[in-house]
């Protein structure tokens, strides 16, 4: 409603962000033209961030060419273990999660492992990705009727016996049951950790973003990091926020819980890079999540 909206409630504004990362940030959707509005009538910044209004969430990047080339991030980094025992920087980067439920709940913090993957993998090997200089891939084929539906039954709440997928398949098989089913059907800003632990914000881009602005025009994979030096990236639009399954927006208007959606949203590839500045090479520009959506539609 627009009174709790007008009031400034947290957790309704979070709710309204979740709606319009749902319909890929178009600015002609309802929710992300009233998110709009509001921010333009607020006052003040978040966190000294220009693009981050007070008292709302932060969702779209207004200069993503700033964005690409932005040299703030204080992170001296290190391409290997012994040059960062001898401290010379970090070799891995420390990815942290802000989470949040449909509703808008702030499930919490979370430092980032395997949260990414829904290929699942060996914890050991899943956490190289964030080591700096590493080339990682993780891919694997989702069945419907198998592991997104059951992905669909966790986030719902509806209660399966069956472990296998998260066995085989489960990046939040460690998390409590409660906690898992909300991070798998949440909204996620990722941060990276500067060198003195702050939270730098990861910029998001979004191939689903209206008007295939963020598809590269050079025939490069969809996928690649934007160059901060290629004029074409110029006029990719970034933003903050994210999701893996949505399994909760595809339910018909009239469906039972135990129903099912008719479509189930997912992350179908998820590229994160990192860019070394040319003058510095211990200095990065900060990281980039490439995220492409699909759409299922179960039997």
């Amino acid at each position: 409603s627009a009174r709790p909206l007008e009031a400034g409630t947290r957790s309704a504004c979070q709710a309204l962000a979740n709606l319009c990362v749902l319909v890929d940030y178009d600015e002609a959707a309802p929710a992300c033209e009233y998110y709009k509005t509001l921010q333009g009538e607020g006052s003040g910044l978040a966190h000294g961030e220009s693009e981050w209004t007070l008292g709302m969430p932060w969702l779209y990047y207004d200069d993503s060419a700033n964005a690409l080339t932005d040299s703030t991030l204080d992170l001296a980094v290190a391409v290997s273990p012994e040059a960062s025992a001898a401290g010379q920087g970090h070799s891995r980067l420390r990815f942290v999660l802000n989470s949040y439920t449909l509703n808008g709940t702030w499930i919490g913090l979370t430092n980032l492992t395997t949260e990414l993957q829904l290929c699942g993998g060996p914890g050991t090997e899943a956490a190289i990705f964030a080591d700096v200089g590493t080339h990682y891939t993780s891919s694997c084929e989702l069945f419907v009727e198998d592991d997104l539906a059951r992905l669909f039954r966790e986030i719902g709440g509806v209660r399966t016996d069956d472990s296998s997928f998260a066995a085989r398949a489960d990046p939040f098989r460690n998390s409590a049951p409660g906690l898992r089913a909300n991070l798998l059907g949440g909204f996620h800003e990722l941060y990276v950790r500067d060198r003195e632990n702050k939270l730098f914000p990861v910029p998001v881009r979004l191939h689903n973003f209206p008007g295939d602005v963020n598809v590269n025009g050079d025939g490069t994979p969809w996928g690649t990091l934007p160059s901060v030096t290629d004029r074409s990236s110029i006029n990719d639009r970034l933003t903050r926020r994210f999701f893996l399954v949505d399994a909760l927006s595809g339910r018909e208007e009239d469906s039972e819980l135990d129903d099912g959606p008719s479509v189930i949203r997912y992350a179908a590839d998820l590229t994160l890079g990192v860019k070394v500045q040319e003058l510095d090479a211990s200095a990065i520009y900060p990281p980039i999540l490439s995220v492409r959506y699909a759409e299922v539609r179960p039997q």
